[in-house]
C-alpha cells in the first residue's frame, strides 16, 4: 500500500482539476483538450509514451496550428485513446509515481457502468495505483460545503446534472441530465458574435470565444431591462482584444449568450425547459416532506455556474414559478416561500476540494473499505465482489445499478461515504420506508417522557430572566433568627416585653392550634409597637417599591410633507446618500447605476457605471473626494469624484453585499451583507484588517460613531452586535429582539443608538448597548431609519416600512405625532410601494427618500403648520398605559 497523500483527479468535460489530498485547491488546472497533428518525444509514465499529441494548455497555446478534440463528450468519455493520453499528461507534470499513491476518481452521477469500470481498470492496469476509489462528483460538491442534503445543480462544458441528494443519499430516479453547459453558451456567443459581423469561425476562434465568455458574459436579472439598455445606451458593450490584436464589440451578446440556460428555444434547442423549470419541476417530483429543504438549500456547482448574477436569477424564477404553479397566483402567501441558492466564490473548485476533504478523511481513518485495492483487484477480478457491491448499492440508494466486481464496488464510495456507522443497513432501509415522521413515532403516545435536569435548569434560568429580571436584585427574605435583632422601634417597649417578643412571634404565626415548627408558617414578621413614635427612619423597607416611570409629555413637532420628487432610475431606487457640502446627493439600486443629482433643482448631473448588479449602499466621504458604492455582485468600489472613475475595489465578500459605513473619524470602512460577516478595510491601501464573523444570517444595517473606535451591526439573525476595534473582537451581543434588525441610527447629540425592527424600536446606550427604552407603533418591517437632530430634546425619530409609510416619533416621549403614507408615481404598480433607505441632508430640513417606484423623494414640514391647526394627538393616561411597558 502507498504511504504517500491520495492523488484528485476531478475529470471534467472541458477541464482536469489534479492535486493531493488534504489541498484547498488542484495543484494543477489544465484543459482536457487534445491537439494533432503536432509532434511530440517527451517521455511518458513508465514504458508509456505520450506522442503525436499535445495536451492541455500546450494544445491551447498552439490551437491555430492543431485540429482540436475532447476525449469527453457531454460528460461521458468518447475517446478512450485519448483519455488516458490526457491522464498520462496529468500524471507526469504532478511528478508522481502511480504505484506509491492511492487515486480518487471522480464521476458524473449518471455516468455508464461500463465507463466506471474501465475507468478502474485503467488506473490498475495501466498505472499500477495502490487503491482507487471513484466518488459522485455532486456528491463532493456537497461535502466541500460541510452539508449532507441539498439539491446540486453541477453544470460544466458539456452537460449539467440536477442531484437531490437527502441526508448524504443520492435519489436516483430524480437526478436530470441536461445536454446544455458552457459549451452550448460558448456555441450560442460565437453564432451571435458572427452575426455581428466578426469572421470566426475555426476550432481556434472557439477556444477565443471561449475566453471572451469567461471574462464578459453574465447572466441579466431582467433580460427585458438589458436588452433595452443594450438598445438604448452603451452600458454593457466592452471591447476584447483578439490575438492577432484586433479589437472586438461585445455588446448584448454579453448577457443573450448565457440566456440559453434559462430559454433554450434562444439557441435553437428546441422548446424544453430552462434551468429554473427543471429545478422547480425536478424538486416538485420529490417527497413533500424534503421539497422546502430543497428549495432552502440549492448549492451552484461547476465552471458554468461561474456567470455573474446566476444565483440572484435562479431565485427570481424559482419564486416566480412557485407563485405561479403552487400558490396560483396569490401574493399574499408568497412571502412563506423560502429559496435560497449558495454561490460560493470558488464553486469552480469545490468537487475537487470535497474530494480533498474526503481522501484526506479516508488516509486517517485506514478504513480498507473507503478503497479498493490492487491486491483485492488482482486476487478477484472484475467479478470478485458482485454481492457486496450490490449490497452497498441498495443501502445508499442506487437502484437498478448492475455493477460488477472489484470495478463496481469503488463507485459505491461515493454514495457510500454519507453512511452513518451508528445504523445498520437493515434499519436504515425502515427509516426510508416510512413515509411521514409521525410513523416513527406512531407507537410512543403512552411511554412517559424523560425528564432531562439540565435542560429544565436551563429553562428556569431562562424564564428567570426573561420574567423576573426587575426584582433579582431585591435583598434575601430575613429568617426567623434574624428578625427578632433588627433594629426596628423599641422606644417605649420595656425589657420584659422585648424579652417575650420570640414567643409571641411564634403563638402568632401558629396555624389551627397546629405546635410550632409542624404546621406552614408565614415567614418572618414585625411585631408593630403602637406607643413607638412614628419616625420613618426607623422604619425598615424589607422589598423596595418600584418606582412609578415619568411619563414626559411629547414635544410638538410640524408635520412633514412632500416637497419633490425625481425620477431618472429604470429599478428600485435602493439607497441614498447625501454630499457634505450639501450640494448633491448620490442615489443607486436596482439598475445598476449611481446616479449624482443637484440638491436644491433636483436635475440629474452624472451617471456612473460599474456594477453588474444591484447597488444597495452607498457612502460619501467627509474628507475625501471619494464616493463607495456596495452591490450583490460581491463588490465594494471607490470611486474618485474627480475624476468620475473607480479607483479600488475591494475583495473578500464571499455573496453579495448589503450595506457599508464609514468611520467619522478612522480611516476605515465596515461593509457586511449576506454572508453574515462585518469586514473592516483600510480605505487607503483596500487591506481588510479584520473579518467578523458571528451572525448567523444576512447583515443588513451598519453604523458608527466618533467616540469610539466601534462598530455595531444589525443581522437577518434578530441580533445586534457591537465590534471592537481596538481588541479586534466583538464585545457585546444583544438578542432582544424578536424580528430581523434591518436599520440602524446614532443620535448625532446624545451618547444612544436605535435599532429598528418589525416588533419593537429598541434604544441603546453606547458603548455598552445598555438597554434604554422601545419606541413602538409602526407594525411593519421597517427597512431604514434616521435621527433629527434637535434643541431642548426635540430630535424626532423616523423610519420606513416595507409597505411604503414613513413614520415620525417624538425621540424623548416615544410618541408617533405622523404616519404618511407614500403614493406611487404613475408607471408603478400599487404594490411597488416599499420605502428602502433614506437620509437627511445637511441641515436637517429636508428628508430624502429611495423608494421602490423607481423614485427619489424629497420630504420638509410645513413651514404653515402650527399647533393650533395640527394639535398634538395625546393623552397622558393612555400614554401612561402603553409608555410603562416600554421601560421594562
Amino acid at each position: 500500500m502507498g504511504t504517500k497523500p491520495p492523488i484528485i483527479c476531478d475529470t471534467g468535460t472541458g477541464v482536469i482539476k489534479a492535486g493531493f489530498a488534504g489541498e484547498p485547491e488542484p495543484s494543477l488546472v489544465l484543459p482536457n483538450l487534445l491537439g494533432r497533428p503536432m509532434l511530440r518525444a517527451d517521455s511518458g509514465i513508465g514504458p508509456y509514451q505520450v506522442n503525436d499529441i499535445m495536451v492541455g494548455d500546450e494544445a491551447s497555446a498552439a490551437r491555430s496550428l492543431l485540429q482540436l478534440s475532447r476525449p469527453i463528450q457531454n460528460g461521458v468519455v468518447k475517446d478512450w485513446e485519448g483519455m488516458e493520453a490526457v491522464w498520462d499528461y496529468t500524471f507526469q507534470q504532478l511528478g508522481v509515481n502511480p504505484a506509491e499513491h492511492k487515486v480518487l476518481q471522480t464521476e458524473a452521477a449518471l455516468n455508464p457502468p461500463r465507463n466506471r469500470e474501465r475507468m478502474v481498470e485503467t488506473m490498475f492496469e495501466r498505472y499500477g495505483f495502490s487503491a482507487v476509489n471513484v466518488s459522485v462528483q455532486a456528491i463532493l460538491a456537497l461535502n466541500s460545503r460541510g452539508l449532507d442534503s441539498g439539491f446540486v445543480v453541477d453544470s460544466g462544458d458539456g452537460v449539467t446534472h440536477l442531484v437531490p441528494i437527502w441526508e448524504g443519499y443520492l435519489e436516483p430516479a430524480l437526478v436530470q441530465r441536461v445536454n446544455l453547459a458552457g459549451r452550448h453558451v460558448t456555441e450560442q456567443l460565437m453564432k451571435l458574435l458572427v452575426g455581428q459581423g466578426n469572421p470566426l469561425n475555426s476550432t481556434a476562434d472557439f477556444e477565443t470565444v471561449r475566453e471572451v465568455k469567461q471574462k464578459l458574459c453574465y447572466i441579466a436579472h431582467d433580460p427585458d431591462v438589458e436588452r433595452k439598455l443594450a438598445r438604448e445606451t452603451t452600458l454593457v458593450d466592452r471591447q476584447y482584444v483578439l490575438p492577432d490584436s484586433r479589437t472586438m464589440r461585445v455588446g448584448s451578446e454579453r448577457f443573450l449568450a448565457p440566456e440559453i440556460l434559462f430559454t433554450p428555444a434562444l439557441g435553437g434547442y428546441g422548446d424544453g425547459d430552462g434551468l429554473a423549470d427543471l429545478v422547480f419541476n425536478t424538486i416538485r417530483k420529490s417527497d413533500i416532506d424534503v421539497q422546502k429543504g430543497y428549495f432552502q438549500q440549492i448549492v451552484l456547482s461547476g465552471g458554468t455556474t461561474m456567470f455573474p448574477g446566476m444565483s440572484s436569477r435562479l431565485e427570481k424564477d424559482l419564486r416566480a414559478l412557485y407563485l405561479q404553479n403552487v400558490l396560483g397566483g396569490d401574493t399574499s402567501r408568497a412571502s412563506k416561500f423560502k429559496v435560497h441558492v449558495e454561490d460560493p466564490p470558488d464553486r469552480q473548485h469545490m468537487v475537487f476540494l470535497g474530494a480533498s476533504i474526503m481522501a484526506d478523511i479516508y488516509e486517517q481513518q485506514a478504513n480498507p473499505r473507503y478503497w479498493i485495492t490492487r491486491e483485492e483487484y488482482q486476487e478477484t477480478g472484475r467479478d470478485g465482489v458482485v454481492t457486496l457491491c450490490a449490497l452497498w448499492l441498495k443501502a445508499s440508494g442506487w437502484r437498478g445499478c448492475a455493477l460488477r466486481g472489484s470495478a463496481g464496488r469503488a463507485l459505491l464510495l461515493g454514495p457510500v461515504l454519507h453512511l452513518r456507522d451508528r445504523y445498520s443497513i437493515a434499519s436504515f432501509l425502515d427509516r426510508k420506508s416510512l413515509k411521514r415522521t409521525h410513523d416513527l413515532f406512531a407507537g410512543n403516545e403512552e411511554l412517559k417522557r424523560v425528564e432531562d435536569s439540565r435542560g429544565t435548569a436551563a429553562l428556569l434560568r431562562l424564564k428567570m430572566h426573561d420574567e423576573y429580571q426587575h426584582i433579582r436584585d431585591v435583598p434575601e427574605q430575613v429568617t426567623d433568627e434574624s428578625a427578632t435583632a433588627l433594629p426596628f422601634l423599641r422606644a417605649g417597649i420595656d425589657d420584659a416585653t422585648q424579652e417575650a417578643l420570640p414567643s409571641a412571634i411564634t403563638q402568632m404565626i401558629t396555624v389551627d392550634g397546629e405546635k410550632p415548627g409542624q404546621g406552614p408558617t408565614v415567614g418572618p414578621v414585625v411585631p408593630f409597637a403602637p406607643k413607638a413614635p412614628a419616625d420613618p427612619s426607623t422604619q425598615i423597607q424589607v422589598r423596595p417599591l418600584r418606582e412609578r416611570p415619568e411619563i414626559p409629555k411629547p414635544i410638538w413637532h410640524p408635520p412633514w410633507k412632500l416637497m419633490r420628487v425625481m425620477s431618472g432610475h429604470e429599478g428600485w431606487v435602493r439607497t441614498v446618500a447625501v454630499d457634505p457640502t450639501n450640494e448633491w446627493f448620490a442615489s443607486s439600486g436596482n439598475d445598476r447605476l449611481i446616479k449624482i443629482w443637484d440638491l436644491a433643482s433636483g436635475t440629474l448631473k452624472l451617471s456612473l457605471t460599474g456594477h453588474v448588479s444591484t447597488v444597495r449602499a452607498v457612502a460619501i466621504s467627509d474628507r475625501h473626494p471619494y464616493l463607495f458604492s456596495a452591490s450583490e455582485d460581491c463588490e465594494v468600489k471607490c470611486w474618485d469624484l474627480e475624476q468620475n472613475m473607480v479607483i479600488r475595489n475591494y475583495h473578500g465578500h464571499l455573496s453579495g453585499v448589503y450595506c457599508l459605513v464609514l468611520h467619522p473619524t478612522l480611516n476605515v470602512l465596515a461593509t457586511g451583507g449576506r454572508d453574515g460577516s462585518v469586514r473592516i478595510w483600510d480605505m487607503r491601501t483596500k487591506t481588510g484588517i479584520f473579518v467578523f464573523t458571528g451572525h448567523t444570517n444576512a447583515i443588513c444595517s451598519l453604523t458608527s460613531q466618533a467616540a469610539e473606535p466601534q462598530f455595531i451591526s444589525g443581522s437577518m439573525d434578530r441580533m445586534v452586535r457591537l465590534w471592537d476595534l481596538a481588541a479586534g473582537k466583538c464585545s457585546v451581543t444583544l438578542t432582544n429582539h424578536k424580528k430581523s434588525i434591518r436599520a440602524l441610527a446614532i443620535h448625532p447629540l446624545e451618547y444612544t443608538f436605535v435599532s429598528c425592527s418589525s416588533d419593537n424600536n429598541k434604544v441603546w446606550k453606547c458603548p455598552k448597548g445598555a438597554f434604554e427604552r422601545n419606541i413602538q407603533g409602526h407594525n411593519a418591517i421597517v427597512n431604514c431609519c434616521t435621527i433629527r437632530e434637535g434643541q431642548q430634546g426635540s430630535s424626532q425619530l423616523i423610519g420606513g416600512t416595507d409597505n411604503g409609510y414613513l413614520h415620525f416619533w417624538d425621540w424623548r416621549s416615544g410618541h408617533k405625532f405622523q404616519s404618511l403614507e407614500a403614493i406611487p408615481q404613475p408607471g408603478s404598480m400599487s404594490a411597488e410601494n416599499a420605502i428602502f433607505d433614506m437620509a437627511l441632508d445637511q441641515s436637517g430640513s429636508r428628508l430624502l427618500t429611495a423608494e421602490c417606484d423607481k423614485t427619489v423623494k424629497i420630504y420638509r414640514e410645513d413651514p404653515n403648520a402650527t399647533p393650533e391647526t395640527h394639535p398634538l394627538n395625546w393623552k397622558a393616561a393612555s400614554a401612561y398605559r402603553s409608555h410603562a411597558c416600554l421601560w421594562c
